[in-house]
């Protein structure tokens, strides 16, 4: 039964300009407001595009529990026009009719169940959710005919959006002839190029007409100090060519949480712009948008991920790289005295790659009142208090950093008479705990890492450690855990080794994800007696 129809009146008209310094994307809304439940909302609306290179998207089932009755496609082109289609995670129906010289594709699905998005270690979430994906193989966007037959064809068509925008002032050859003239090498060259563009420049977001794929000129970006993405890569790409050092615009999907893009199926997959410089000794993917980014750093924003290198009719796709366990790491040595229902704490922590990159966003800029309020929040243990937290500056060669700290520890110590029995300090919080024995999806396990431990318990004098726990050596495609204890006569050292590495695997093989797990939560939660 039709309650009410809305009125262009209700129908709100905004900019979309949040996040951006300038767009002329536009969104309409209206609130759906009725005072009897339930009630349907029907929406209708028409986007009318003159140039494109996609069709809209379908996604029947977008979001946690959401079940789907039913949901169509149609899509109604002239014959003999060229599309392809790729359906990812169900199999709908399809039905094809023609109708005055034109054809009419539909597709059905019915009765799809909620996608049990909430479990740990799922893989982004768009690898989980059926949809279909609409292409037409040639088109023209921005004036500029292409074609999406190969990467290298999509590569060429965008290799020729960015043509001619590499002009710099004269003055601005001047300063980076200069600024290079001492260098020894053309690694040296790019990074001095590198940081002068990141001391220079400011990242703004400008999407205007085609802003969204063509860069502003590299004069533009000189001269105003700031660019996108695109335009911040295209300006360091004119300044390395000066200093005849040739290098690449490439298109990624970047984003922690965003897939790798799906290789056999041509189409645009990308939301960024970054820099590839390939040396005769060296290979750099430079992220050009980041102000503190060290040089030659590739981390959780890009790792790992298939790039479109634009080089005209030669363009190509090639992987960008991952990070290892030796540069994803996070090392403490730690001293922990016991002091009445308290341990006196002193932690040095050493980190890198994901673990250095996130303390650096949480810690840049502040003061040291400020860092010391938030430690609480972030540092890797439970029932704590931070008396004391320091860090020296961050390696300039990688998101390598170094932390010291005091903290006072309570709730991990027992009495039972004149005994003690003591708990261990680790705590490994970015892993999640596995709470069931089934598995719907996949298991998607982000970076690789590696943790290393050297733990010494300090107790007073008329205790004697009688309890030893056994050492620990357990592996699985998942990753390691090892861990051995040894005590002396007032000291329990504990040294430890986890390994985890970066995978996508079935879901069968979630009991080795779980043997894992509680392996390493048994290590934990050890547990220590200390006599009278």
């Amino acid at each position: 039964r039709l309650v009410r129809e809305l009125k262009n009146k209700e129908i709100d008209d905004n900019s979309l300009i949040s996040g951006y310094f300038h767009t002329d994307d536009r969104y309409k809304s209206f609130k759906a407001i009725h005072n009897t439940y339930p009630y349907f909302v029907e929406v209708s609306y028409l986007q009318k595009f003159d140039e494109y290179f996609s069709f809209p998207s379908w996604y029947p089932q977008n979001g946690k529990n959401i079940a789907v009755r039913n949901s169509r496609y149609t899509l109604k082109i002239p014959a003999g026009y060229s599309f392809t289609y790729k359906n990812y995670n169900f199999d709908p129906k399809e039905t094809i009719t023609e109708a005055g010289g034109d054809k009419i594709y539909k597709w059905e699905i019915n009765n799809l169940k909620p996608i049990n998005i909430q479990e740990p270690y799922n893989p982004p979430l768009i690898s989980l959710y059926p949809h279909g994906i609409f292409t037409p193989v040639d088109f023209q966007f921005g004036g500029i005919s292409g074609s999406l037959r190969s990467w290298k064809e999509f590569g060429s068509w965008n290799s020729a959006l960015i043509e001619n925008l590499d002009a710099l002032p004269s003055d601005e050859k001047q300063k980076i002839k200069e600024l290079t003239e001492n260098c020894t090498n053309d690694s040296e060259k790019v990074k001095v190029l590198y940081n002068y563009l990141q001391e220079n420049t400011r990242y703004v977001g400008v999407f205007v007409g085609i802003g969204g794929w063509k860069p502003f000129s590299a004069n533009y970006v000189c001269t105003n100090k700031y660019g996108d993405c695109k335009g911040l890569v295209n300006y360091l790409k004119a300044m390395l060519k000066v200093v005849d050092i040739p290098s690449y615009y490439a298109l990624i999907r970047a984003g922690e949480d965003e897939p790798d893009i799906d290789t056999t199926y041509v189409r645009n997959q990308f939301n960024h712009v970054v820099l590839y410089v390939p040396l005769s000794k060296d290979t750099f993917w430079l992220e050009c948008t980041s102000q503190r980014i060290p040089f030659g750093y590739w981390g959780s924003f890009t790792q790992g991920k298939h790039a479109l290198v634009c080089n005209g009719s030669e363009s190509f796709l090639r992987k960008t790289p991952t990070l290892s366990h030796a540069e994803n790491y996070h090392f403490r040595k730690i001293t922990a005295e016991v002091s009445n229902d308290d341990l006196n704490t002193s932690v040095t922590r050493k980190m890198g790659g994901v673990f250095g990159e996130k303390t650096t966003e949480l810690i840049y800029n502040k003061s040291r009142q400020k860092i010391l309020e938030i430690s609480n929040n972030y540092l890797p243990y439970e029932n704590f208090i931070v008396n004391e937290i320091s860090y020296p500056e961050t390696d300039s060669t990688g998101y390598r950093i170094e932390e010291t700290a005091n903290l006072s520890i309570s709730n991990h110590i027992q009495s039972f008479g004149e005994n003690l029995v003591l708990k261990n300090i680790i705590s490994l919080k970015e892993l999640e705990n596995l709470s069931t024995d089934t598995r719907s999806n996949p298991i998607y396990i982000k970076y690789n890492r590696e943790y290393r431990d050297t733990i010494t318990y300090r107790f007073p004098e008329g205790y004697a450690q009688s309890f030893i726990p056994e050492a620990q050596d357990f592996s699985n495609k998942f990753g390691l855990i090892e861990y051995s204890v040894e005590t002396t006569e007032r000291e329990i050292h504990v040294t430890s080794r986890i390994v985890i590495h970066k995978s996508l695997n079935g879901k069968q093989d979630y009991s080795q994800l779980t043997t894992l797990i509680n392996k390493i939560n048994q290590f934990e939660n050890l547990k220590f007696l200390l006599e009278k």
